[in-house]
């Protein structure tokens, strides 16, 4: 069984994996966890499509895999069978009104097409966007509200027409609703929430993706580490970075009388609390609203009176945003001369072109054969350290990645429990 599952791991990944995900589909953490696995792979994980999705986790003609429909919160199995049968009857559905023309409407109700629309499995249908679909227009009606009586109306209208003596089901003309221009937009952060919200995970991207430079490169240790109070001993007199978006708040008063918070932060790794007492709580709760980003600096403390009572104390808090350009000043690029080639520097000066920041870019072509280095420091060259710029150059064969002359790691991630560091 080793040898057969290695086998297909190595020959059929996409499926492989695919496979794992369907029979841990209920634990959000172990999906987690097959994701990232998949992105060391270099197979995507993409959300559910009403055109690509089956049931359960599957992998479409391009090899990437997809979320099933059945993990999307509201959608009924009726739903989803009606789906994958009219898919497979009639083929691909070419538009979002070509969807709701031949969708079983009694089964995928108008609570399943919202879930649909808003966990972005009719993404499939660009003309229209996710927050499109829950505008209202003067009536008070939702673009999905419309679109439900538009189906409606033409397959009543259909099943008329072909009931008839002339009956044609092409001479069904009813004028498409069309998605209003004017609507609230969501932010990204608003569009990533209620996709979690539906499916349990971020997936078409996560609130922190602006700031992964900071969270993987800077920042030493996770948020479920620093939040576990029964496991600080391995962190005990390191100075800790880390930080994540602010995700819940619990405030209250102790039995003396002082203020107290609780605040849930999250990062990539998941979330983790910290827990503020009297002056702390007065210093730092102008900086604990939800959707904030945060970076702190702290270290883990024996207790006042007990000393096997570790606590984390935060020494400093800061807005990710600040500190991003602060805390990234250079960034080396080392290459072997024979990974050079005429494609990667195009695409290098595009990157670059499409991304400009405040952090100072150098690389360095090595000659292995000689043992030198030309180090190329363009004067003036400064980039935007972002997820873009960040996944271009570790995705390049042979590429040694340095952030402040420290060297990132293949894994991205150094954590003080696994490398610990004096302070």
């Amino acid at each position: 069984m080793a040898y057969q599952t290695a086998y297909l791991k190595a020959n059929y990944p996409a499926q492989y994996m695919a496979a794992d995900m369907s029979r841990n589909k209920n634990n959000i953490t172990e999906i987690s966890k097959l994701m990232d696995e998949c992105r060391a792979m270099d197979v995507q994980t993409l959300g559910p499509c009403v055109n690509e999705s089956f049931r359960k986790f599957g992998v479409n003609h391009v090899g990437d895999i997809r979320f099933g429909l059945s993990a999307v919160k509201n959608v009924s199995d009726a739903a989803v069978d009606a789906i994958l049968e009219e898919r497979d009857a009639n083929g691909p559905f070419k538009s979002i009104y070509d969807f709701v023309e031949r969708i079983n409407l009694n089964a995928c109700n108008k609570k399943s097409l919202e879930s649909l629309a808003i966990a972005g499995a009719l993404d499939c249908f660009p003309e229209i966007k996710r927050d499109q679909y829950a505008a209202t227009n003067e009536k008070g009606e939702t673009f999905l509200d419309v679109l439900m009586k538009y189906g409606i109306r033409f397959q009543q209208d259909r099943q008329s027409s072909v009931n008839t003596l002339f009956g044609d089901m092409d001479c069904v003309e009813i004028v498409k609703p069309q998605p209003p221009t004017v609507y609230q937009q969501w932010t990204e952060l608003e569009r990533l929430n209620k996709e979690r919200e539906l499916i349990g995970i971020y997936i078409s991207g996560h609130p922190l993706d602006e700031y992964e430079s900071i969270i993987k490169y800077v920042c030493n240790a996770s948020m479920p580490k620093v939040g576990d109070r029964d496991n600080l001993q391995p962190l005990l007199g390191k100075t800790l970075n880390f930080g994540g978006i602010v995700t819940g708040i619990r405030t209250g008063q102790s039995k003396n009388g002082k203020a107290y918070g609780i605040v849930k932060i999250e990062d990539y790794e998941g979330p983790g609390e910290i827990a503020f007492f009297g002056e702390d709580w007065a210093k730092w709760s102008g900086y604990m609203h939800e959707g904030n980003f945060l970076f702190f600096t702290g270290a883990v403390q024996p207790g006042r009176w007990n000393a096997d009572d570790l606590r984390l104390t935060v020494q400093n808090v800061e807005f990710l945003a600040d500190i991003k350009e602060q805390k990234i000043e250079k960034i080396s690029i080392e290459l072997p001369l024979e990974n050079l080639d005429a494609s990667f520097c195009s695409d290098l000066c595009e990157i670059i072109e499409q991304n400009p920041g405040s952090t100072n870019l150098s690389i360095g072509i090595i000659d292995i054969e000689s043992a030198t280095t030309i180090s190329l420091d363009a004067k003036g060259c400064k980039v935007n350290v972002n997820k873009d710029f960040m996944n271009f150059v570790t995705r390049k064969p042979g590429a040694t990645i340095y952030i402040n002359d420290k060297k990132v790691e293949e894994s991205n991630v150094k954590k003080l429990t696994e490398e610990p560091e004096e302070s």
